[in-house]
């Protein structure tokens, strides 16, 4: 497997983590077992955080933690709830990139060599724009979008304004980020569900029909996770856990069903 540029794998290659793997389906859906096993995790976080804080002051924890996952370096958070007098303890490892390619089910004259970073956020059109088979002003028209209309980013192309766009489960083609706002801009670690493209065990959705000719094809990209620790205390009693977050983009962070480096090593 190649990138289009090897200035991604190079990078990639260099940070603390990265590591290459390779998975395929068409859209894709969450497995139960994925599902169930993101929901344990998530449950054992939000139970552990309310028994010790208030809902004020779980507020404020998962405002810091987004915070610092945002923050590629490893550092520690804590914080104290002057309701209940209970203190917290978040220690941040350095973020680890990861390489990943996938097949999908794709608009034929998408071209698909680019260097990704891989999302899963739906956005929305701010004004009718065109959908181009690759990133640039100079791209053919191979759909359009009307103002409103709502699709799901799968990709930003690497150190370019262009974004990847899927409608119905198909690859369209690209859109400029300028005309384009994210239908989520904030959501806690503990309210987002994991990205189907980098998670194993997918569940392949029917395709609606479509007059365009349809392929599959290989996208090559990267996207981040990192590890984080907590510890609650109040007077003897305490409680502690360890786990996996990864990026979907900036502020969105999802806890990861099971862990990032075991899985693609």
């Amino acid at each position: 497997m190649q990138f289009k540029s090897g200035a991604l794998l190079l990078t990639c290659l260099a940070l603390s983590g990265c590591q290459l793997i390779q998975t395929g389906s068409k859209f894709e859906n969450l497995s139960n077992e994925i599902m169930l096993s993101h929901a344990n995790k998530v449950q054992r976080i939000s139970d552990d955080i309310d028994l010790f804080f208030s809902q004020t002051e779980r507020e404020r924890l998962l405002n810091q933690l987004t915070k610092g996952l945002e923050n590629e370096q490893s550092m520690r958070l804590s914080g104290i709830d002057k309701h209940t007098s209970a203190r917290w303890q978040i220690e941040l490892q350095p973020t680890e990139w990861l390489a990943i390619e996938i097949q999908r089910q794709a608009t034929a004259t998408v071209d698909e060599q680019q260097d990704f970073e891989f999302m899963d956020v739906p956005y929305r059109a701010n004004t009718t724009l065109n959908i181009r088979h690759q990133p640039s002003l100079q791209g053919n028209k191979i759909g359009v979008l009307e103002k409103g209309d709502v699709f799901n980013v799968i990709a930003k192309v690497s150190e370019q304004p262009w974004y990847l766009v899927t409608q119905n489960g198909v690859i369209k083609g690209y859109v400029h980020k300028d005309y384009v706002s994210s239908n989520i801009i904030y959501r806690d670690v503990l309210s987002t569900q994991p990205n189907p493209l980098t998670t194993p065990n997918y569940v392949a959705q029917p395709q609606q029909s479509s007059l365009q000719p349809k392929v599959n094809k290989k996208i090559t990209g990267i996207f981040i996770c990192r590890q984080f620790s907590y510890q609650f205390f109040k007077q003897a009693n305490n409680q502690s856990g360890m786990y996996t977050a990864c990026r979907k983009q900036k502020n969105i962070w999802y806890i990861e069903p099971v862990n990032a480096r075991a899985k693609y090593g």
